[in-house]
């Protein structure tokens, strides 16, 4: 008996197929999961070098040089508590230490305590180190990456394992900014990983990034130069100043909302600062080598260079809080003429920023999060973009969730004159400001609870 042509070739296709699955499935199989390990007491200790340098050549190139030490504290839950710090040096100038305590999974998920990530812009390299990895179920060599409190998100591809440094595994990533309109502004990133299988931790990172609308090119790579080893009692030690130190750090962020919330008393908030830190210096002092006397010796001291940007805030805040917003009448994203009586009808969350804010992609983000937690409750959200160009102002309102009222502002700037963007705040029923937040911030969590306080 014999089969039709298309029949055999069917089958023949069919047999091929199946052995370049059954190919791809052992190749998946053979290649081990990527899994972070530490043990307490271990402290991992990178330098990072690289160049900023401006894409037109208008402006010189400067030289980073980063310490960045990562300890491994505990392991609590299935999850190691790390404390991160790093010191920048930029053309041989030292910024401040900064650090914060995560918690890092094996598959290299960060969570973090809401006082890390008020910090985590300035953590930002040293979080680059955990590079989460492919999802426990998932099979395939390339995965992307949950968006960060940055909105950033990698898409990864497992290169197998590196033929030059043994043990090691290759991982490429693209690192997409802020949706699709990132790449539409110029905005694009490459990184390589290089993955210790044995150590369970990254090695080596490269990056390269571009940002063409802001004529800003920076390349750099993080290299692991030291591992240390700590003794149980010394880890026993941390682990009881970590607890301390986050309740530092949480009473620092309240006298700074105490700043956003009651700005006439600014003084004393800053008084109460120092001596916040002042005594933590003498809690910790002679504690023996410990990284969190020198980190609160640091937020002292940064405190100190950042008590004018302060006292600036809290002239901007006290100079509309409890007063009426300014009235506008400006187009929205489509063009169509709208007059801010329109729109704030009861309390209300109004948004003040612009592309080249800092962070601008991790504001979209917060903007998201708000906006689902105040969709059910009624409560508007207006974004006043006040960039100049419209056309970018349109494209990246367009990134913002369905129900925020967008407009272009660009001429309230000139009115409005904040110190720092995005400015958040909070419109009572009348159109009066009761509430304002100046910077950056992950979440709006105090915004929200005082426009639904409003509300009730």
């Amino acid at each position: 008996m014999f089969l039709p042509h298309s029949m055999v070739l069917g089958c023949v296709l069919r047999c091929v197929g199946a052995l370049v699955l059954a190919v791809a499935s052992s190749a998946v199989a053979a290649e081990p999961r990527l899994m972070y390990r530490g043990e307490p007491g271990d402290c991992l200790i990178y330098e990072r070098r690289g160049a900023i340098s401006s894409l037109s050549g208008a402006a010189r190139e400067s030289e980073l040089v980063d310490q960045i030490r990562v300890w491994y504290l505990a392991v609590e839950g299935g999850e190691l508590l790390v404390l991160l710090d790093r010191v920048a040096i930029v053309d041989g100038r030292p910024a401040a230490l900064c650090g914060g305590l995560a918690y890092v999974d094996s598959y290299g998920r960060v969570r973090m305590p809401e006082s890390t990530q008020r910090r985590a812009v300035e953590l930002d390299a040293a979080l680059e180190l955990f590079l989460v990895q492919r999802r426990p179920l998932q099979e395939e060599l390339s995965w992307q990456t949950p968006a960060n409190l940055f909105g950033r998100v990698r898409h990864c591809e497992r290169m197998g394992r590196d033929a030059q440094q043994a043990g090691h595994v290759r991982i490429e990533c693209s690192v997409e900014y802020g949706g699709r309109i990132g790449a539409e502004f110029g905005r694009s990133g490459r990184e390589r990983y290089w993955f210790d299988q044995a150590g369970g931790h990254i090695s080596r990172l490269e990056i390269a990034r571009e940002d063409r609308a802001g004529d800003v090119r920076l390349t750099a790579v993080t290299v692991l130069r030291q591992r240390q080893e700590y003794s149980a009692d010394w880890v026993a030690r941390r682990i009881s100043e970590a607890q301390r130190y986050l309740a530092a750090q949480r009473r620092e962020d309240s006298l700074l909302d105490e700043i956003a919330a009651q700005p006439d008393g600014v003084g004393q908030a800053l008084e109460r600062l120092e001596r916040l830190w002042a005594g933590m210096l003498v809690e910790f002092a002679g504690a023996g080598e410990s990284p969190f006397h020198a980190l609160c010796r640091a937020r002292q001291r940064a405190l100190r260079e950042e008590r004018a940007g302060l006292r600036a805030r809290a002239r901007y805040v006290g100079r509309w809080l409890g007063r009426p917003a300014t009235p506008w009448s400006l187009p929205d994203c489509n063009g169509t003429s709208l007059m801010s009586e329109q729109v704030r009808l009861g309390p209300v969350v109004e948004c003040l920023w612009s592309v080249g804010a800092p962070q601008a992609d991790g504001t979209v983000v917060a903007l998201h999060a708000m906006q689902r937690e105040l969709a059910a409750d009624g409560i508007t959200v207006i974004c006043l973009n006040l960039d100049q160009d419209p056309q970018a102002a349109r494209q990246w309102l367009a990134e913002l969730p369905e129900g925020v009222v967008r407009v272009l502002a660009g001429p309230l700037g000139a009115v409005e004159r904040p110190v720092a963007l995005p400015v958040v705040r909070v419109l009572d029923g009348a159109g009066v400001v009761r509430y304002v937040r100046v910077g950056w911030q992950p979440s709006y969590g105090d915004v929200v609870a005082e426009v639904r306080r409003l509300a009730e």
